[in-house]
């Protein structure tokens, strides 16, 4: 992907900015509408739906941080951990 609509950046530092939903290089899924960062213990934005690398739901309106081992993302009243 290298659409380059807003800011994104995959795990080797690349621009891939993905509108709805990407990849990274390892395949792992990022929807990242403002600025979302792959990296261990990364930021991630996603406004519509996203999955970590261990394939857990991260659903984040406006920022969540996953810890190495951990998810945090929370979308109103529901809390994904």
């Amino acid at each position: 992907m290298s659409a380059d609509m807003l800011m994104g950046y995959d795990t080797l530092g690349r621009m891939s900015t993905d509108m709805l939903m990407g990849y990274d290089t390892p395949g792992r899924m990022s929807a990242d509408m403002l600025m979302g960062y792959d990296t261990p213990g990364r930021m991630s934005a996603g406004v519509l739906m996203g999955y970590d690398s261990l394939g857990r739901m991260s659903a984040n309106m406006l920022m969540g941080y996953d810890t190495p081992g951990r998810m945090s993302a929370e979308v109103s009243h529901i809390k994904f951990t």
